[in-house]
């Protein structure tokens, strides 16, 4: 009779343990946790996972994951994601975490726990995933408006340094040229610049044709010095040269 009985509970045991294994997965929890953070698991294949970590291994084990994490680590259940796991390579899967915090503390409990999953892989790792952002930056060069072959330089700027940006030979003879102050004026007007005067040759300080800027009033220079290569030394923050850019430039209508 005894011996009955023992086999009779025996029996129970095994199809107790059958049914849960043909049972699958316990429910999974009623959670409303919102998910900002992804976690990267590395794992140990092993003998059943040899040839590599696939989808149809992990489904059925990530309730078993679940529960050994949030029993060893202290994390509520709810705050991770494996419904959400995803293989992303052979040794390597992600699952979804509440927040960094949570990451953090998965991965501080890994490095001191061992994570077996049946006879599939062991945990070597779980770090939270971040994408790489690639900033490009643009430089935009401005390249200044030429009028009749002229183009208004910028403070301090030569005449070969004006005309490069354009694409142009600087132009020392038509520049030159400008010798009155009719034609002085004319260059002027053609940016839009109204001289308060027109003074001839400055060369000794100056080259021309250019406009030198003192307080509210702006002077328009001509004649000289008209060499390309040029720079009003001692003054590059008043003077702006009109510079010949091409085969030839008006000086008069």
């Amino acid at each position: 009779m005894m011996q009955t009985s023992h086999t009779v509970l025996a029996t129970l045991v095994v199809v107790a343990f059958f049914a849960c294994m043909v049972e699958g997965a316990p429910a999974a929890p009623s959670c409303s946790t919102t998910y900002s953070a992804t976690v990267d698991v590395q794992v140990d294949l092993r003998k059943k996972a040899a040839s590599g970590l696939t989808a149809e291994l992990l489904a059925p084990v990530s309730w078993i994951l679940r529960q050994r994490l949030s029993n060893v680590c202290g994390i509520d259940v709810c705050d991770l994601d494996l419904e959400s796991a995803a293989v992303t390579g052979n040794d390597l899967f992600q699952f979804d975490v509440k927040d960094s915090a949570t990451a953090d503390a998965l991965s501080s409990c890994v490095a001191s726990n061992v994570f077996q999953v049946r006879n599939l892989f062991k945990i070597a790792s779980i770090e939270e995933y971040t994408t790489t952002t690639t900033t490009t930056t643009t430089t935009t060069t401005t390249t200044p408006a030429a009028n009749n072959g002229w183009v208004f330089g910028e403070y301090g700027e030569s005449c070969t340094a004006v005309c490069d940006k354009v694409g142009r030979p600087c132009n020392e003879a038509s520049m030159a040229a400008v010798d009155t102050e009719a034609e002085s004026l004319f260059v002027a007007g053609l940016f839009g610049v109204q001289c308060h005067a027109a003074f001839p040759d400055l060369s000794q300080v100056f080259t021309a044709p250019s406009t030198y800027a003192y307080g509210e009033f702006t002077f328009c220079l001509r004649g000289g010095n008209a060499s390309c290569n040029d720079i009003p030394v001692g003054f590059e923050a008043y003077v702006r040269r009109f510079c010949c850019c091409g085969q030839s430039c008006a000086s008069s209508q």
